[in-house]
């Protein structure tokens, strides 16, 4: 068994993480411990719950109703100006914890979208699957 889980051409550990602070912490700690007291291989990163990256972000909600020839009701505005500003931190901090996480672990990142359902059935594994093997497709073979 040890011979196993020391050889890299047959086993790698794939760690898997949020694009928090904390979970990138504990993963970048638990990948050091196994490289340095187990002896085993690393595997690409799984980041799961990525949100995807949104542009126009920055624009008035009221001045985008009108340009798209519709009006916002009392406090629609407010309210999108708040999601907006939600989102664009959220997409803010998770470049910041991707990044660190590239910083100290030079591992590939294999990331999966944050699926905004209350509960996963097949469609919601299907994306998981297929951002999944895109991922791995992508990686350098050699």
């Amino acid at each position: 068994m040890l011979e196993l889980l020391a050889d890299p051409e047959r086993c790698q550990v794939v760690l898997v993480t949020l694009p928090e602070e904390t979970p990138v912490n504990e993963l970048v700690e638990t990948a050091f411990q196994l490289e340095d007291r187990v002896g085993v291989s690393l595997g690409p990163v799984v980041v799961n719950g990525c949100y995807p990256e949104l542009v126009g972000l920055e624009a008035d909600p009221a001045a985008a109703a009108e340009s798209a020839g519709t009006s916002l009701r009392a406090g629609e505005a407010d309210a999108l100006t708040a999601a907006a500003t939600f989102r664009r931190e959220r997409m803010a901090l998770q470049r910041e914890q991707l990044g660190r996480l590239a910083d100290a672990l030079p591992l590939p990142q294999l990331r999966l979208p944050y699926l905004f359902d209350a509960e996963l059935g097949p469609d919601q594994l299907d994306l998981l699957a297929a951002a999944l093997l895109d991922g791995v497709g992508a990686l350098d073979p050699a």
